[in-house]
């Protein structure tokens, strides 16, 4: 028998109750937005789970996609989620062992092999920031205006700065997307993955803190952002992602401001220099600075 009830905006968690009275198993199901998505994911995850075993890295077992619904079912993972950790603990020496859990299993992540046509890049980024910002030009000239020369600043600086090796990412690396379990940490949320910058993921994440810091005015989430980074680069020297990663971060804050914009113009009208695209803009434009 299958039971399920729905478990955030898009995952329905199942109960599958197990024959001649076993316990029952839990399984998550992820709905996708295409059927082709839900099966590339299963087969991302497929590749990895021996491979992250091995590594001592948990992610979801894959079991079956319904294409037609878009839907993934996997084996669930227990723990609970970073995110809320990250925001509410208030225990400095805490917090910076929590990053270093984070960066160590990005660290592990990165060194799982994978192929893939799919490359992201910084100019993928770019790309898709510069369309963004076309759509609100007649909305919000000024803010358009102002995301347009962050990223074309950015876009420079990138074309001076080495090529990076590619490495698998996972593509949207965040306190959301890793669930904490007795000292370890799970992986979820593999829609986004590929080659890439491993850069990308180390900016993703310190974004999210900078968002943070941003909304409670505390510097305190930038330093555990600087924490994150130097945690994962101790690890991974090779890598030199510190070189880069000022320009993922800055690049995934002007996606912010205008994603944030988007969901609440009216509140950027109203609020003017104030309003938190305006404060995540100028957020990028400190980190692109190095500030």
């Amino acid at each position: 028998m299958l039971r399920y009830k729905l478990h955030g905006r898009c995952v329905l968690r199942y109960i599958v109750e197990a024959p001649a009275g076993g316990a029952p198993t839990e399984v998550i199901g992820k709905v996708h937005k295409s059927g082709t998505l839900a099966v590339q994911v299963a087969q991302t995850l497929s590749i990895l789970q021996p491979q992250a075993a091995a590594y001592g890295l948990i992610i979801p077992k894959p079991l079956r996609v319904i294409e037609e619904w878009g839907l993934l079912l996997m084996e669930r993972v227990s723990g609970i989620a970073l995110k809320p950790i990250v925001e509410q603990t208030k225990d400095p020496q805490q917090l910076k062992t929590v990053m270093g859990l984070a960066a160590a299993t990005l660290v592990r992540l990165h060194c799982l092999r994978f192929e893939s046509q799919k490359v992201r890049s910084l100019q993928t980024w770019l790309e898709k920031g510069h369309g963004k910002a076309a759509s609100l030009h007649l909305v919000a000239p000024l803010l358009a205006q102002q995301a347009d020369t962050l990223l074309r600043q950015i876009g420079q600086l990138g074309a001076r700065s080495a090529v990076a090796p590619l490495s698998f990412i996972h593509g949207g690396f965040s306190p959301a997307q890793l669930l904490l379990e007795k000292g370890q940490i799970a992986v979820v949320d593999f829609d986004s993955s590929g080659l890439g910058d491993p850069a990308i993921d180390v900016g993703h994440f310190m974004e999210r803190l900078h968002q943070i810091a941003v909304n409670r005015a505390s510097n305190a989430f930038r330093q555990l952002a600087t924490d994150f980074l130097s945690e994962y680069q101790a690890r991974l020297p090779e890598q030199r992602v510190a070189e880069r990663v000022h320009l993922f971060l800055s690049a995934f804050l002007v996606r912010t401001a205008l994603h944030t914009f988007e969901r609440r113009p009216y509140a950027y009208g109203q609020a003017g220099p104030d309003s938190l695209p305006v404060l995540l803009l100028q957020e990028a434009a400190a980190c692109l600075a190095g500030r």
